[in-house]
């Protein structure tokens, strides 16, 4: 075959795929019947068995499985707190030791799981951590402070679960 008859075929079947393609999509977007019957049957369904989220969330702190816990400046840079036995996560908040400075980040990480905490600035000053999982008994936690000087302070926390 010549080079000319290979160019026609390619363009004959090219123009067919792109015309079956607009039928297809033309036909579609005209009568998306099954598509339609599908969406309005979703429309009316909830997740089954799933309480409103203010009754979990009153559920969960009347029951102490979450503490929030307000971390203070201590001299010797060490803190031991005891938690309730149904305790399963904390959340750690505080204000920075150092008021003056500018802070580059704080780290938190439980060293009885070796979880690194996300912290978040809330403002100049002050922070507060995602929830951090509580290992059974003991947890020990370094909090780690940089500024933007270079000075790093540290607080060793444990927590008890009791």
């Amino acid at each position: 075959m010549s080079d000319k008859v290979i160019k026609k075929w390619v363009l004959l079947l090219n123009i067919g795929f792109v015309s079956t393609t607009g039928i297809i999509a033309a036909l579609t977007v005209l009568n998306p019947g099954p598509l339609r019957a599908a969406t309005e049957t979703l429309k009316g369904r909830t997740p089954a068995s799933l309480p409103a989220i203010s009754t979990v969330a009153k559920d969960i702190q009347a029951k102490n499985l979450i503490t929030t816990i307000q971390l203070t400046c201590s001299k010797g840079h060490k803190q031991t707190l005891t938690v309730p036995a149904e305790t399963l996560q904390v959340r750690l908040t505080g204000k920075h030791c150092n008021p003056n400075s500018d802070f580059k980040f704080t780290k938190i990480i439980n060293k009885s799981s070796n979880y690194q905490a996300t912290v978040f600035k809330l403002s100049n000053n002050s922070f507060t951590s995602d929830l951090i999982q509580l290992s059974q008994e003991k947890n020990t936690f370094f909090i780690e402070e940089l500024d933007k000087k270079g000075l790093k302070q540290v607080l060793k926390l444990t927590i008890l679960v009791e």
